[in-house]
């Protein structure tokens, strides 16, 4: 099969990505956690199972929107609401139903302080995106190389967002703090490929071979620790950045092996000849 094919695939992905959010963000709008658009969230902790349907039933009249995070030591209900309800009405209509919680935690964010927060982690993705783009070009000096290694994190983000927005994951404060984590672990891996295909020592199939196994190796071990970190927390912080970044090195490896180091092999190709 010819590798130069293979380059369809991303472009494929990052079409139907773009085109779904363009779409969400013209109809409804990205998904977004309290502290990005604003409302009240209460954590409850238990130590016996809580149904979500059934949280929602009994807070009905709040409008209430209920996640249920399950881990090794115990339950936990994350409970949004507008930030105009008052939390303690919220608390005695669960008591008044028969719940108990041995712990809870309330916070409030207000529309205007989430819409900042918005406006600022938006500006500091793009930040941190052109200061990896132009230390790539100050590494390597060949403006197309650079732009190979660029556009890879630029689709990881984006087939990232639609993923996650598609599978109903809200985009947080700590959600960005994933997607730049995301570009690091991105830029990581195709700095090393690019290197060793341009200044390693062997024909261009071992030194790319070299670089595969070195990058599914590393990047299968962090998918394990991100996974068993996922299934084990109960913080909706920490789950929220391991599900982001196992959608993200997923795209990763795709987007590095069918679109970045196709690209760069096919570059040197061309300058040998």
């Amino acid at each position: 099969m010819n590798y130069k094919l293979l380059i369809a695939v991303p472009l494929i992905v990052l079409a139907l990505s773009t085109t779904y959010l363009l779409w969400k963000m013209s109809t409804e709008g990205l998904s977004l956690d309290i502290d990005l658009k604003g409302g009240t969230q209460i954590i409850v902790e238990s130590d016996t199972p809580l149904n979500e349907q059934s949280i929602e039933e009994v807070l009905d009249e709040y409008d209430v929107n209920v996640r249920i995070a399950s881990g090794l030591t115990g339950h936990s209900a994350f409970i949004e609401f507008d930030a105009e309800i008052d939390s303690n009405d919220v608390l005695e209509t669960l008591e008044g139903a028969g719940y108990e919680f041995e712990d809870y935690s309330v916070q409030t964010v207000g529309p205007s302080l989430g819409a900042a927060s918005m406006n600022q982690a938006i500006i500091v993705l793009i930040i941190a995106f052109a200061f990896m783009a132009t230390t790539i070009l100050f590494i390597f000096k060949i403006p197309i190389v650079s732009l190979y290694v660029t556009l890879c994190p630029a689709f990881d983000i984006i087939g990232t967002l639609a993923i996650s927005q598609l599978l109903g994951i809200k985009l947080s404060l700590a959600g960005f703090a994933a997607l730049l984590m995301i570009i690091g672990y991105s830029v990581d891996d195709d700095v090393m490929i690019t290197t060793r295909v341009l200044k390693g020592e062997g024909s261009i199939d071992e030194k790319v071979r070299g670089s595969y196994k070195t990058s599914f190796t590393t990047t299968a071990a962090t998918l394990v620790a991100l996974a068993a970190l996922y299934a084990m927390s109960l913080s909706s912080v920490i789950t929220q950045i391991a599900s982001i970044l196992l959608i993200g090195l997923i795209l990763d490896l795709q987007n590095t092996w069918l679109f970045a180091t196709p690209l760069l092999r096919w570059h040197v190709e061309r300058k040998s000849k």
